[in-house]
């Protein structure tokens, strides 16, 4: 996430006040659009535990206690936009209202439609998934469905294919059917967020392609993609040294590492087979000492022999 200052205020704060007691604390955008700033108003904001005992003995530590502001900031000229009535609509008009750049109306929109669990929402919910051009509304239309239990195999299509990143990270969150997270396009996704999501989902299936696919991002640059794989490594194991044996391009040390101490711990004596064994292939003497040096330590750290 990138911030910068709005032109003509780079050295200034839009909302200021010489007086002392103002302690803004919360700020939220509002169902009419403009900001509601939540005001504490309070002579002392710090708890008594730091203030010394001379000095609390100098002041009222509750002053203010009876008091409180909330600010309404609107951009001057513009004209005051009424809260829609959303509790009095009907589940199609829902659905329409969530479409809409106003991130308090999206929310209400969605907690309303998912506390009404009317199935009917879903058909017109996948149309605002299909061709909404906020990715905002794209998005809660697809978690919407997820908390109707409606999300199907042509919502996470529509999920993974979007255009935008954050729509595609929560379809790879809620993909069920993880042969959807399988595909090249998928776990080449430019986002890095994406990856890794589908590192996490991937820890969820016993399926070996899966594995496979988590060797390809265990090579990965980033290192939250990587941590994510580390996650998700336990079912698939024993696949995965056999992938990482078989591979010219090593995934880097610390994942092969973190591999070697679980084959060596607890009940994965499969893995710790598959270890011993290919360490004896003569093929695979050019990874052999980086290996056997990984399996030692990894011994070594649990007071093994």
């Amino acid at each position: 996430f990138k911030s910068h200052r709005a032109k003509g205020e780079e050295k200034s704060e839009f909302l200021a006040s010489t007086d002392n007691w103002f302690r803004p604390t919360q700020i939220k955008t509002g169902p009419d659009g403009a900001l509601y700033v939540a005001d504490m108003y309070r002579l002392i904001i710090e708890h008594p535990e730091w203030i010394p005992a001379a000095m609390q003995s100098r002041v009222d530590l509750r002053a203010g206690h009876d008091r409180g502001r909330i600010w309404r900031i609107v951009p001057k000229g513009t004209k005051h936009r009424p809260a829609p009535h959303l509790g009095k609509m009907s589940t199609a008009q829902l659905v329409g209202a969530l479409d809409h750049p106003n991130g308090w109306q999206r929310d209400t929109v969605q907690r309303l439609l998912v506390e009404k669990m009317d199935k009917t929402a879903a058909q017109p919910l996948m149309e605002v998934l299909k061709k909404s051009k906020l990715p905002q509304a794209r998005l809660q239309a697809l978690c919407t469905l997820d908390g109707l239990n409606a999300v199907d195999s042509k919502a996470i299509d529509l999920g993974l294919r979007d255009k935008h990143s954050s729509v595609r990270q929560h379809a790879a969150r809620l993909c069920f059917g993880k042969n959807a997270l399988l595909s090249r396009k998928v776990i080449n996704d430019p986002s890095p967020l994406v990856r890794r999501q589908v590192a996490f989902s991937l820890g969820d299936t016993t399926d070996t392609k899966a594995a496979e696919a988590l060797v390809q991002l265990a090579k990965d640059k980033n290192a939250d993609v990587r941590l994510a794989v580390k996650s998700s490594v336990t079912p698939h194991l024993t696949v995965m040294l056999r992938e990482i044996f078989a591979s010219d391009k090593q995934p880097p040390r610390d994942i092969t590492s973190h591999l070697l101490q679980l084959a060596t711990s607890g009940n994965n004596q499969n893995a710790l087979v598959q270890v011993l064994t290919e360490m004896s292939n003569p093929k695979y003497r050019l990874i052999k000492v980086r290996m056997m040096s990984g399996f030692l330590d990894a011994l070594n750290a649990q007071g093994q022999t």
